[in-house]
């Protein structure tokens, strides 16, 4: 190992693309660590990944290179396959999150506005309680995990469904990232500050909820059908008839925190 050491020198060309790979399997590693939350997963890619570099750096493309990035691709396109829907949902939202930045605001979001106006008017109309959170700047994926992930495409059947009061998700919130429905059943810490009106615990989550990101959140009461919103610590009642526009106004012109 010693002679080999010694004997072998790269040439420019070859660091060129021994940088490249490095930087591509540790990125690929990291992702996978940091945001699956599957994290024991990635000690297979960390340990692979180093033993290509390895083998590549000392006997370049040699057989147990070779080997070591067959069994690595492997276990990528396993990752890949078993993580499809959450691959999937994160891809839509890196390209929705550019949208957000180039136009100022989601591409689709008239078409949100109407799934919403629809699902929550069926809501209040026969005073179904609810609790509906929509994701802006920061991200409220951590708060996912003590629900159920749904990755749902956004419409207003599968939110009165969800909030019917014989199904298994009624009790929580459900977040909406864009036009998907990242999770239902979601628990929010409620607020611990003292308010001029007595609140259940729905408006009381939504207030907490708002206290720590910059989410908008939809409430619609159990017991009145009455529809309020949340942002920022504060909860303001909304009629029906202009729904939309007040929520188009907390979620374009508000200060969104990255």
């Amino acid at each position: 190992m010693l002679n080999i050491m010694s004997s072998f020198q790269f040439s420019p060309a070859l660091w060129v693309d021994f940088t490249i790979a490095a930087l591509f399997l540790f990125s690929l590693s990291f992702y996978i660590f940091f945001f699956i939350r599957r994290k024991l997963y990635s000690i297979p890619f960390f340990f692979l990944s180093i033993l290509t570099l390895i083998n590549y750096y000392f006997l370049q493309f040699s057989l147990l290179t070779m080997t070591s990035f067959f069994f690595l691709l492997v276990l990528s396109i396993t990752f890949m396959l078993v993580n499809l829907t959450e691959l999937k949902a994160r891809i839509d939202g890196i390209f929705r999150h550019r949208g957000q930045h180039a136009s100022g605001v989601s591409y689709d979001k008239e078409m949100i506005y109407d799934i919403l106006f629809d699902a929550v008017a069926s809501l209040a109309k026969t005073r179904t309680g609810a609790l509906i959170t929509l994701e802006r700047g920061i991200s409220l994926t951590e708060l996912t995990k003590n629900g159920t992930i749904l990755n749902a495409p956004l419409n207003s059947e599968l939110i009165t469904t969800i909030f019917y009061k014989g199904t298994r998700l009624h009790d929580g919130a459900i977040i909406i990232r864009g036009s998907v429905i990242l999770a239902a059943s979601v628990y929010y810490t409620p607020t611990t500050k003292p308010l001029v009106i007595k609140h259940g615990s729905r408006h009381r989550a939504a207030i907490g909820i708002s206290e720590i990101s910059d989410a908008v959140t939809i409430v619609v009461s159990e017991e009145t059908g009455r529809i309020s919103i949340a942002y920022g610590g504060e909860l303001e009642s909304v009629y029906i008839d202009s729904f939309k526009k007040v929520l188009s106004n907390y979620m374009e012109n508000r200060p969104t925190l990255d």
